[in-house]
Parts: structure tokens; sequence; C-alpha cells
């Protein structure tokens, strides 16, 4: 049995085959365009992340600073630390040290 299309199908046929083709085109265009939106709020995403957790260290930097200055005020102030205190850790790995 022969199933091409014949006669005044044939315009039907090739209007149904570009709707189809379209529909195809347009379904793949759609899939990868939420893929590359994907991708890019992934990365959007860790930068994000990497700037919080660098905005934190540099707000508990701050806080540390100030209040080892508050606890200085006076001329007599003393503060007794031992050499592995987590002080004299964060003052070694400053500088660039483990």
């Amino acid at each position: 049995m022969n199933t091409a299309p014949r006669g005044r199908n044939l315009p039907r046929v090739f209007a149904r085959r570009r709707i189809a083709k379209r529909t195809v085109i347009q379904a793949n265009a759609y899939r990868d365009s939420r893929g590359a939106r994907g991708e890019g709020d992934a990365g959007h995403t860790r930068q994000l992340t990497q700037r919080r957790s660098t905005r934190i260290r540099v707000l508990l930097v701050h806080r540390s600073l100030r209040a080892y200055q508050d606890a200085f005020q006076g001329n007599g102030d003393i503060m007794l630390l031992q050499p592995d205190s987590e002080f004299f850790r964060y003052l070694k790995d400053s500088k660039g040290g483990n």
C-alpha cells in the first residue's frame, strides 16, 4: 500500500510537516535556553556564595580586632595569652603561614 501524499492533500501534508519541524525546532531551542539559563544561575549563585563567605570572614576579623581594641583602652591593661592560642594562630595565618 502506497502512503505517499497525492493530489489535493499534498499542501496540507507539507503544512503539517512544516508545523511539526517548527515545533521541534522551538522545543529544542527552549530546552537549550533553559540549560544555558541554569548554568548562568549556577554561576551567579556560586559568585554570591563566595562573596558572602568573604564578607563574613572580613566581618569576623573586624569584630575581633574591635574587641581587642576595646580591651586595651587603659594604660595598665594586660592580656595573658598562651602561645598556641587562637589569637596567635590567626596572626600567624594572616602573615601567610599555616
